[in-house]
């Protein structure tokens, strides 16, 4: 598991997350590999019942979700600061 994955996982681990952001605004590309977590991640949000929030990455990135078919299925916000409660 690489460095991410376990953060990630230690993340969804909590009984009590309720609320997960994703910030990919760094990222610049993304293969199978990212977007096999990214489904992951969507499924388990789906799973455990709770809210997956995605912050906008580079357009690169953002069209190759889109390609995949994931984008449909993701909240997506342009700054984490836009990110509400509810």
């Amino acid at each position: 598991m690489d460095p991410i994955e376990q953060q990630i996982a230690s993340a969804t681990a909590r009984s009590d997350v309720g609320h997960l952001v994703l910030d990919l605004r760094g990222m610049t590309f993304m293969d199978s590999t990212g977007l096999r977590l990214l489904l992951s991640l969507l499924n388990d949000a789906k799973r455990n019942a709770y809210r997956l929030t995605v912050v906008r990455p580079h357009r690169d990135v953002h069209r190759t979700i889109e390609i995949a078919g994931l984008a449909e299925s993701m909240d997506f916000v342009d700054d984490p600061a836009d990110v509400t409660s509810s």
